[in-house]
């Protein structure tokens, strides 16, 4: 036997016999050394060999961790977003002069399927701690920014299960509430945590109606020793039915909070779970060193949206859509009636908010545009403050006014939007930042002029 062909005898004997890649090179020097020792092949002959092994070897374990890679990449998508903002703010003369300004808000996120009824699911973003805003102000001499914690969840859809979802962690909101130019309860960078439930259940020939019920039990602070730790329950039920030309959607809710009255939560003392809060509004009580809320919160909602495609086609650009929505909130609380208790010795009954809003056209595709009109009151107690939109007024409730909005698509990743704020605050109760009087009626405006990248 030529040498050439002994060696393609030894390599063929070395694949049949050693197929498994893990522990196969220490048993492929012994068998190579018995082959020299028998005189079957030459040291040289042995030396080729082996660099044809360790060649055959580095490409079956490129290929391996190829396959492995994609097979894992697969199960991750991945998604992040860019707004880089200016600011005006105009306040009332003789309350303070107004202040401009630029920000910035980035997000990064991902998502892995497991098993297809399972996702896990985690995000970042600038803001600091602030419950309500992951907006960054861009100051103090390029001074690096913070990015935090945004999202952590786990979201289990058992199989064959399609109408029940299970979310537990730091989550997106789950309540459905319209897309507002301003949010009467909840703003729209407020992230829950805790556990939640959601059910929906889709009939109709075409699956165009629905029923659905949301439910969370959220952490609001842990207190030592298990002694007045903070809650916030939510629940939710609505039904939706959509037609060729025509889409309604309502729900009714429940939100409690517990424990919220018994730790100060606005600084000094045990500052607990509203701490981080830029907002303010509702009627608190000083106890000591703390000053805490007055009570829990019991509010009622209900909300509403129409939408009416009154055109087939596009209307200079953009879907002929009516958008009819509305908000309505009212806290039961009775505390927050009389104020008995509270600093606060003005303005009473303060516990109902409102805001209906219209809109024409969709921003979501290339060259596509909305404007919207919205009106909003929000009394002093109506909601808790500290979830409150960050943007309304200074921050959280005691305030009415509009909102004018407008988007436009530039590219489907890349969305320009301008909104104004023109506001005043209804009661006389000395509640925010830049009105220490807490005159009724101190009126400012306030716009924002963004431009959004998503990737």
């Amino acid at each position: 036997m030529t040498s050439t062909w002994r060696i393609v005898a030894v390599v063929g004997i070395l694949m049949a016999t050693l197929a498994g890649v893990a522990g196969a090179q220490n048993n492929e020097n012994a068998l190579l050394e018995l082959l020299i020792r028998k005189g079957t092949i030459s040291r040289a002959e042995a030396d080729e060999v082996q660099a044809q092994w360790d060649k055959q070897i580095a490409t079956q374990v490129a290929q391996y961790q190829k396959i492995k890679v994609a097979s894992w990449m697969d199960r991750l998508s991945f998604a992040g977003s860019l707004t880089l903002r200016g600011e005006n703010i105009d306040f009332e003369p003789g309350l303070g002069s107004s202040r401009s300004r630029f920000l910035a808000q980035l997000r990064l996120g991902i998502e892995a399927t497991l098993g297809d009824w399972v996702i896990i699911g985690a995000g970042l973003s600038t803001g600091g701690e602030s419950p309500v805003s992951g907006y960054q102000t861009l100051q103090d001499t390029f001074s690096k920014k913070e990015i935090r914690l945004d999202l952590a969840y786990a979201v289990i859809q058992p199989p064959s299960w399609d109408w029940l979802k299970v979310t537990g962690g730091k989550m997106r909101q789950i309540v459905w509430q319209p897309d507002h130019g301003a949010a009467l309860q909840y703003d729209t960078d407020a992230r829950p945590e805790g556990v939640a439930e959601q059910f929906a259940w889709r009939f109709g020939d075409r699956q165009q109606f629905s029923f659905f019920a949301n439910f969370g039990q959220f952490v609001l602070e842990e207190v030592e020793r298990n002694q007045g730790d903070q809650y916030l329950l939510e629940q939710q039920l609505g039904a939706s039915a959509q037609w060729p030309a025509l889409k309604l959607i309502g729900a009714i809710g429940y939100t409690q909070t517990l424990n919220l009255d018994e730790l100060g939560v606005r600084g000094g003392g045990n500052t607990r779970a509203a701490s981080t809060s830029p907002n303010l509004g509702n009627a608190t009580r000083v106890t000591g060193t703390a000053t805490n809320y007055l009570a829990d919160f019991e509010v009622v909602s209900l909300r509403a949206e129409a939408a009416w495609q009154f055109r087939q086609g596009p209307l200079l650009g953009t879907p002929g859509r009516l958008t009819l929505s509305g908000e309505y909130m009212r806290n039961l609380a009775s505390a927050y009636d009389s104020l008995a208790g509270s600093t606060e010795s003005a303005s009473p009954d303060q516990r109902t908010g409102w805001t209906v809003q219209l809109a024409l056209g969709e921003s979501r595709t290339k060259g596509q545009w909305r404007l919207s009109y919205q009106y909003m009151r929000l009394e002093a107690d109506a909601v808790w403050d500290a979830l409150a939109d960050s943007n309304w007024g200074t921050g959280g409730t005691d305030r009415e006014g509009h909102v004018v909005k407008a988007t436009y698509q530039v590219q489907d990743w890349w969305q320009l939007m301008f909104r104004v704020f023109v506001t005043e605050k209804i009661s006389d109760r000395p509640n925010t930042r830049h009105n220490l009087l807490g005159t009724a009626g101190e009126s400012m405006v306030r716009w924002h002029l963004d431009s959004q990248w998503k990737f």
